[in-house]
């Protein structure tokens, strides 16, 4: 049987443990809800697989690979108003797309010629 000051060290850690989890889990949420989300559709025309990546005031972020002839959808949290986009060809050699200014929920499509010219556009 406990005594008082059994029931007190019980209780005592049980407040605390419930305190740390729900700080944990608020903070969580922060982190989750803190950046605008954007939408990058990828079509492939070129054979060689290709890195995308997301560059924007002074940040470069990986968004994954596109395989060759294929397309990829990438959804990633952003905070730069502008984004551009770095292709890097697994066979050598990259492309940069030009600087377009972003806002949250924009859908953007990037498409790789065969001539690995890359185009980057607003879908909406």
């Amino acid at each position: 049987m406990f005594t008082a000051r059994g029931w007190l060290a019980l209780l005592l850690t049980v407040t605390v443990t419930a305190a740390c989890g729900g700080k944990q889990a608020a903070g969580d949420a922060v982190l989750q809800g803190g950046a605008p989300e954007l939408t990058l559709v990828v079509q492939n025309f070129n054979f060689n697989d290709a890195t995308v990546y997301a560059v924007g005031a002074g940040r470069r972020e990986q968004l994954g690979r596109v395989p060759g002839n294929g397309e990829e959808r990438f959804t990633f949290r952003w905070t730069s108003p502008d984004i551009r986009v770095v292709v890097d060809f697994l066979s050598g050699g990259e492309q940069t797309t030009e600087s377009m200014p972003v806002a949250a929920g924009d859908v953007l499509e990037l498409v790789i010629e065969q001539s690995r010219v890359c185009q980057l556009r607003r879908i909406r």
